[in-house]
């Protein structure tokens, strides 16, 4: 199966990555392509690769260990991730070219919102002007890929202040909303996302 969909509202993390799961092993037999456009509810996450970050414990976000690669991030409404749920050697995409056009996603996305995005030769994701304006995390098994990139459209940035970001010390995140100093509509963004994707993934439609 092949598609793209688009969650409307913001989702609990560990009921979607319940859902991510059983679309990975669907897509490990049938060798499909499965785009996920989503938000989640506020929550911190923490790859197989996480040191001890600082992560309060006098809010209510929940931390969730998770399997992906990297280090701890926060996600919530207002942040777009893409999941994309691929077979990797049916589409000859080898893992490291994988990671180059899902940031080249996201810079394609600023781009779009007139955000001169690009990358750090140093650490993945996606950067303007030395801030981190979206992160990457995936782990692939059997040849198939899961988790993806998150990108700060509109949201609450505060919460990144308690943890080293991806590992990352003294960085500063940054948002759609902040570079232009204004409210952006994320509905919107996700459209575009969805006629920028196959133009990224040509050989998954």
């Amino acid at each position: 199966m092949n598609e793209i969909v688009i969650v409307d509202v913001p989702v609990e993390y560990s009921s979607f990555l319940k859902m991510q799961r059983e679309t990975h092993e669907r897509q490990a037999e049938e060798f499909g392509s499965s785009f996920f456009i989503v938000e989640h509810l506020p929550v911190y996450t923490r790859g197989r690769h996480f040191r001890k970050d600082t992560i309060p414990t006098n809010f209510d976000i929940p931390v969730i260990d998770t399997d992906r690669g990297g280090n701890t991030t926060y996600h919530a409404p207002g942040q777009l991730i893409i999941y994309p749920i691929i077979h990797l050697p049916s589409l000859k995409i080898t893992i490291k070219e994988y990671i180059s056009r899902l940031e080249q996603l996201g810079i394609n996305l600023a781009t779009q919102w007139g955000i001169a995005a690009e990358r750090d030769i140093r650490n993945n994701g996606v950067w303007v002007s030395g801030k981190k304006l979206a992160s990457l995390g995936i782990s692939v098994k059997r040849g198939v890929t899961m988790h993806g990139i998150a990108i700060n459209i509109n949201l609450d940035m505060a919460p990144f202040r308690f943890i080293d970001p991806c590992g990352l010390v003294g960085i500063e995140m940054s948002s759609f909303a902040e570079e232009l100093s204004q409210n952006i509509d994320i509905l919107e963004v996700k459209q575009s996302t969805k006629h920028l994707i196959p133009h990224i993934f040509p050989e998954c439609f």
